[in-house]
């Protein structure tokens, strides 16, 4: 394990940072004591001024379809250079996406950062095959899991980075998934990739039923989860708690 990402082991709790539109009302209190906790985020939260402990690096911001004016791999580095005490962690899709991005490539990403293999299965896989795929330690296999058929989404990637790090809680944030919107925007937008799919800010976020599915199959492993949004479509299969109570 990268030598700054062992401080971050055997806590009590680790959050996951989603990048849904009720990141807008953790008050500013909550994030002075979120940087006491262990924090991981992934894709576009670097849009937000909280540092987190971990930033997770996947987003395929190069390819054509996913190519908008603020979602550019330079802006994505850009504010990852800008974290003074973030861990990165480089999950490597290059094996199976060779189009994409190689961020393991470059300089400052190179020097700075953990890289794992990206790894995916094209097929359903069983409950048991997810749980132990994604109990597997992510650091000693060198390997993070972005899920099967019917999960795959880059949740699936935070949680197994979080789970490689042996908290006794898991807690989601700005998981939202009722619907499309996201922290950075208007209320009333949403991003091109959903708009593209002919869906609006309103339609349910789309890797709900993935996110939901990857859940309740760990729910059947030794960690405690739990979601922080009080209307977040997890609420259905773990407790919801008020962000005051969790930090």
């Amino acid at each position: 394990m990268h030598p700054d990402l062992s401080q971050h082991r055997d806590k009590n709790k680790i959050f996951i940072l989603g990048s849904g539109y009720s990141i807008n009302s953790i008050p500013k209190s909550m994030w002075t004591k979120l940087e006491k906790h262990t924090t991981i985020a992934f894709n576009w939260f670097c849009f937000h001024n909280f540092e987190p402990s971990i930033y997770i690096v996947r987003e395929q911001a190069n390819i054509k379809k996913r190519q908008n004016k603020q979602e550019t791999v330079p802006n994505f580095i850009n504010k990852l250079k800008s974290y003074k005490n973030t861990s990165i962690i480089v999950s490597d899709v290059s094996r199976h996406s060779p189009q994409a991005y190689k961020y393991k490539d470059h300089s400052f990403i190179k020097n700075n950062s953990t890289i794992l293999r990206d790894t995916k299965c094209k097929t359903e896989m069983s409950i048991q095959q997810l749980i132990n795929t994604l109990t597997e330690n992510a650091f000693e296999s060198k390997k993070c899991f972005h899920g099967d058929k019917k999960t795959a989404c880059s949740l699936v990637n935070a949680l197994h980075i979080a789970m490689s790090l042996n908290p006794k809680e898991i807690i989601f944030l700005g998981v939202d998934l009722y619907d499309s919107k996201y922290f950075w925007m208007k209320e009333n937008k949403t991003r091109h990739t959903v708009r593209n799919k002919g869906q609006t800010f309103k339609s349910r976020h789309a890797t709900h039923n993935r996110a939901i599915h990857l859940v309740r199959c760990m729910k059947k492993t030794k960690y405690t989860f739990i979601s922080g949004v009080k209307k977040s479509l997890l609420n259905s299969i773990i407790d919801y708690k008020n962000i005051k109570e969790l930090v």
